[in-house]
């Protein structure tokens, strides 16, 4: 997902650019396997010129806490969604040489949606 900065500028911020939008993505997954797989799986966020697929600078995202308490709930009461599991703070950018390049402030949500159980039918 690529946001044009040119249009986000936020001056008198410090120099720093506030995109003001996110992105969302599904995953199908059962939610124990989504938790083993976040946690079996370092994520990175990348920070990318328009046009380019090699990143400017990226982070690596730990995911502190645990999940468990998520995937209890679930188990137990599938009526009773629990709370989104929210990561946010300050990321500390690195170049491709490894050398510090910034921050990145964002937010990372992870909401179970439920489940749902498709049937087929012919006429």
């Amino acid at each position: 997902h690529q946001t044009d900065a040119s249009k986000a500028e936020s001056p008198g911020d410090g120099g720093g650019v506030r995109f003001a939008s996110g992105k969302s993505c599904l995953f199908v997954k059962q939610p124990r396997d989504l938790v083993r797989d976040l946690r079996s799986t370092s994520m990175r966020a990348g920070v990318f010129r328009a046009g380019d697929t090699y990143p400017t600078a990226e982070t690596e995202l730990s995911l502190p806490g645990c999940l468990c308490d998520q995937l209890a709930v679930i188990a137990n009461e599938p009526a009773n969604l629990p709370r989104p599991f929210t990561v946010k703070g300050g990321f500390h950018l690195l170049d491709p040489g490894d050398d510090p390049s910034g921050t990145l402030h964002m937010e990372l949500t992870i909401t179970c949606l439920g489940s749902f159980s498709p049937t087929h039918y012919e006429l």
